[in-house]
């Protein structure tokens, strides 16, 4: 493994995603033939590989920028699963080419990208044809969300997994101009910063948490309270974007 980032870890620690090479140097675009760059995902302590994630070329996390991918990820609240979305940002479009699941208990990872495709022609073909997805997020121990963003129009999508996502099944889909709420942008960057902590940097974190909630609820306006939880998720967003730049350096 000749390199991994720890911009993706799981928010109790533990695990990241990795990528390693064949052709030490080379750095082609994702979708290049014969690609060298693989990516697994790790655990963090030892480097051993927990599941290799297919078709997954990726290198790169920086900020998104035109003609660039990235990735968009998010852990369940358990720590079990991790859901990657692999997206190209290309001159005004954006498009995922990859939906996986990743289950570090049973060490497999699987593409979604097919039946999620499938499930959605299926039911929703008249009225949506997007391919592109953001804001993933674990609803619960065996369902997800998607809001899948076709510019005139956009779904909320909730799917229902088993066995890893070798099973899934869209269970409900809400024509929407839904966008992230302010507290889940909040909870996204709260769980990005703390999954880069050490344990006793978490526990100050929690702590540096609480204080601040009282401080939000004391707000009467919610114009205000709007204004000061995205202060809040822009100010962890920036410290966790110092850490990675800082992993980045060594």
């Amino acid at each position: 493994m000749d390199r991994y980032r720890r911009a993706h870890d799981s928010p109790r620690t533990g695990y990241a995603i990795a990528w390693s090479t064949t052709e030490p140097g080379a750095e082609p675009e994702p979708d290049a033939e014969n690609n060298p760059v693989s990516n697994s995902l790790i655990e963090i302590a030892t480097s051993n590989v927990v599941a290799s994630l297919p078709d997954l070329h990726y290198w790169d996390f920086k900020n998104v920028h035109l003609d660039h991918y990235w990735l968009e990820t998010v852990w369940s609240e358990d720590s079990r699963y991790i859901l990657v979305l692999f997206n190209q940002h290309y001159t005004h479009h954006q498009t995922t080419e990859m939906v996986l699941l990743a289950d570090v208990t049973d060490r497999q990872a699987v593409d979604l990208s097919e039946r999620i495709g499938k499930a959605i022609s299926a039911n929703v073909t008249s009225h949506y044809d997007g391919s592109y997805f953001e804001y993933p997020w674990f609803l619960g121990n065996d369902r997800f969300s998607l809001v899948g963003d076709a510019a005139d129009r956009t779904f909320a999508f909730y799917f229902q997994f088993h066995q890893g996502g070798k099973f899934l099944k869209l269970i409900r889909a809400v024509p929407s101009e839904w966008k992230e709420s302010s507290d889940r942008s909040l909870n996204r960057a709260y769980r990005e910063l703390r999954g880069l902590l050490v344990p006793a940097e978490q526990k100050e974190l929690a702590d540096e948490e609480r204080a601040w909630l009282v401080k939000r609820d004391a707000i009467k306006s919610q114009t205000e309270k709007d204004d000061f939880i995205r202060a809040r998720s822009e100010e962890l967003q920036r410290r966790a974007y110092e850490i990675i730049s800082e992993k980045e350096a060594d």
